[in-house]
């Protein structure tokens, strides 16, 4: 006779057993399905990396995925790659047909057939103005070119593309110079034809469609400081490494044939310098390590620059020991002897300085009560100011040696990117909006920007003439604040590293 302690220990082991095979049983069908999940999600990469969009009625993106045709080139980023904005062969730029009530501008704007010859320069090119004749009309009027008779009488001589009204001669058309008026879209040299322009490339670089330039050969590294590291990121694998450990690095600049980079230590208020891993000649070394070049003061480091021609360091720091900020603009010898300040007056915040050695210029940013863009040259005479209007916290600067000597900032709290030719000429805007995230710092390489930002500390890219839309770059990025393009050839009259 079994006890009921007995039975209910059987009872107890039995349902014990069937739990464990249940168990059991759960785990093997869940792991079945994980990696029934996998293999089909294996199989749908694969099928997509090989599917072709139906082309007419599709656009396939980089990315393999496909969006209606119309939303190709409408300045949105439906591809989530940038492929279907970024693509200057199928987005190049093509003005709009002007309506029968509208008149075609020298610039390519359409403006009302009424705005013609009402003393306004509506056209923006004063095309709309130069060819008006009050009297007669277009069948004696003599124009060179085209001609449109007037509702009120007279006629305005016009014409084609490429062409502008003589302001000396109401009936002759002169060649518009698109080089010279900076309204071409060459990543590199612009050449001026009659009605029209050619592009070309630097040495080392090939010719693309619509005149952007790629680099032959050779890699392209992003040197970015993020938080108290530098860091390099290749732009053809899309991998970003550390390689230089620093503290409270604000700027950096390297010098091409050694391959050093040099940054500025806010917190220690002085300048450091590391070779940089790969270069040259650290081409198997994978780690950096700072130098001091013991150049400390009261007053905190910001902009930094390397005159790779004469080997010489500049750099720009505001002491805020007194009543007042004092900013001043220093020079020292790369190893950071003979030190010596070239601008110490009329300078309050100064946030950033660049040098062009081939022109001597030198070019700077202060962000004191007036905010402005001021240029030297290298030996701090001769300054003046370059813009002072329609700018509030300028940042970041940068000097586009390909495209003849091109100045770029950056304003972070109006959230624009401008450039201008050197002598402040010709001042263009290039993009604006929030979708610039507040960029702090910038540099142009081939027919393109790169920028850091202060809100979200994401790097990102963008057609140096603000064509397109913007692409973020892949990688975590803590807290990035200077960036500099690294190229193992540097074209234009800067030396090739």
């Amino acid at each position: 006779m079994v006890s009921s302690s007995a039975r209910q220990v059987t009872v107890f082991r039995n349902t014990s057993d069937v739990m464990v095979r249940e168990t059991a049983t759960t785990l093997v069908m869940s792991w079945t399905v994980h990696l029934v999940i996998q293999v089909i999600a294996t199989v749908v990469r694969k099928s997509s990396s090989n599917y072709t969009c139906n082309t007419l009625r599709r656009f396939q993106c980089n990315n393999h995925k496909c969006i209606p045709l119309y939303q190709k080139c409408d300045g949105i980023d439906n591809c989530g790659d940038g492929s279907d904005e970024n693509n200057m062969t199928i987005c190049s730029h093509r003005p709009r047909p002007c309506i029968f009530n509208e008149f075609r501008c020298a610039n390519q704007k359409c403006i009302g057939s009424n705005k013609i010859c009402d003393h306004a320069d509506d056209c923006g090119d004063s095309s709309d103005e130069l060819g008006c004749h009050t009297a007669s009309n277009c069948t004696v009027g003599g124009c060179e070119q085209t001609c449109t008779d007037l509702k009120d009488g007279g006629y305005v001589c016009h014409c084609i593309r490429g062409f502008r009204i003589s302001p000396n001669n109401p009936k002759i058309c002169n060649d518009i110079d698109e080089c010279a008026e900076f309204t071409h879209n060459c990543s590199q040299l612009c050449t001026n034809l009659n009605g029209t322009h050619a592009c070309s490339c630097r040495e080392g670089f090939v010719a693309e469609i619509n005149g952007v330039c790629r680099l032959e050969q050779g890699a392209i590294t992003l040197i970015y400081s993020d938080s108290p590291e530098i860091r390099a990121f290749n732009l053809t694998s899309h991998t970003a490494k550390y390689v230089i450990k620093g503290d409270n690095i604000e700027s950096l600049d390297y010098e091409p044939v050694s391959g050093i980079v040099y940054w500025t230590d806010s917190y220690g208020k002085t300048i450091k310098r590391s070779y940089l891993p790969g270069s040259p000649e650290r081409a198997n070394v994978t780690m950096g390590y700072a130098q001091n070049l013991d150049i400390e003061s009261r007053a905190k480091p910001t902009g930094m620059a390397v005159d790779w021609a004469g080997l010489n360091l500049y750099w720009s720091e505001t002491d805020r020991t007194g009543n007042k900020p004092r900013g001043s603009i220093l020079v020292s010898t790369l190893d950071g002897r003979y030190r010596h300040s070239i601008i110490a007056t009329g300078l309050v915040v100064p946030t950033s300085v660049v040098v062009d050695p081939d022109h001597g210029y030198m070019f700077w940013i202060d962000i004191g009560s007036i905010p402005k863009i001021e240029t030297s040259w290298m030996d701090g005479s001769k300054r003046r100011i370059l813009v002072s209007d329609a700018i509030s916290q300028p940042t970041g600067l940068s000097i586009d040696f390909d495209m003849e000597h091109t100045i770029y900032w950056v304003d972070v709290k109006l959230n624009k990117i401008e450039m201008m030719r050197e002598d402040g000429t010709r001042r263009t805007l290039v993009a604006y909006g929030n979708y610039l995230k507040h960029s702090l710092s910038l540099d142009v390489f081939e027919s393109s920007i790169y920028w850091v930002t202060r809100d979200s500390g994401v790097i990102y890219s963008m057609d140096k003439f603000g064509r397109g839309v913007p692409v973020k770059l892949p990688g975590e990025f803590a807290n990035p604040s200077s960036i500099k393009v690294y190229c193992m050839q540097t074209s234009g009259t800067t030396p090739a590293v």
